[in-house]
């Protein structure tokens, strides 16, 4: 994790959870993350849109110059990053593993802003209506950030973190055959993509 805010809510996080594979989503008080609220988001699973917002930061809205609650999650992602993003999203809700993902965005004509995007899987898990506490906090503001909108950003790296202590009933947190359904992630689509897109990064342990 390369951004304080995304280590700070990562271990609020971890404090929370205990020995457990996730924290219970009542369990997430805004006031004591006060600091992190502007980069921070709560998703619910819903039968109307796969990842919706329920919460959302002021400064998610301002990247894309919209109103985020009750918005779909993959609809802030080019069509070629939101079926990867998805998977993502299920994975941490019903196989829990945290997810770090550098993401890219920008408006039109302008260069772009790097930007870390963390999924952290909230409990009771596997349920229908699944939440995952997030953050995507940019590594500089731009010039333009909060005057133009963005176009739908691309997921430029990927990192799932392994917690030391996983659920009492001994689960691996993270599916690794959740990998042949990324196209990102498999080496032998990479002379597909198309020129100049990022390859994903996976890391193991």
């Amino acid at each position: 994790m390369k951004q304080a805010a995304t280590r700070e809510l990562y271990n609020h996080w971890n404090d929370l959870r205990g020995d457990r594979a996730a924290p219970d989503r009542e369990e997430i008080e805004p006031a004591s993350i006060r600091g992190l609220l502007n980069d921070t988001f709560i998703l619910e699973r819903g039968p109307r849109q796969p990842f919706a917002f329920r919460l959302c930061g002021a400064r998610i809205g301002e990247l894309f110059l919209a109103e985020m609650r009750g918005a779909n999650f993959l609809g802030l992602f080019s069509p070629e990053d939101a079926d990867s993003v998805h998977s993502l999203l299920e994975a941490v809700t019903d196989d829990p593993g945290p997810i770090v993902a550098g993401v890219r965005a920008a408006p039109p004509g302008r260069a772009p802003m790097d930007l870390e995007l963390l999924l952290l899987p909230l409990g009771p898990l596997g349920m229908p209506d699944a939440r995952v506490l997030g953050s995507l906090t940019p590594a500089t503001r731009s010039s333009w950030f909060g005057l133009l909108a963005c176009e739908p950003a691309r997921l430029t790296s990927l990192r799932i973190l392994h917690p030391a202590t996983v659920a009492p009933s001994g689960r691996y947190p993270f599916d690794p055959a959740l990998w042949a359904t990324l196209p990102l992630a498999d080496g032998r689509n990479a002379r597909k993509l198309p020129a100049g897109r990022a390859n994903l990064t996976l890391y193991n342990g």
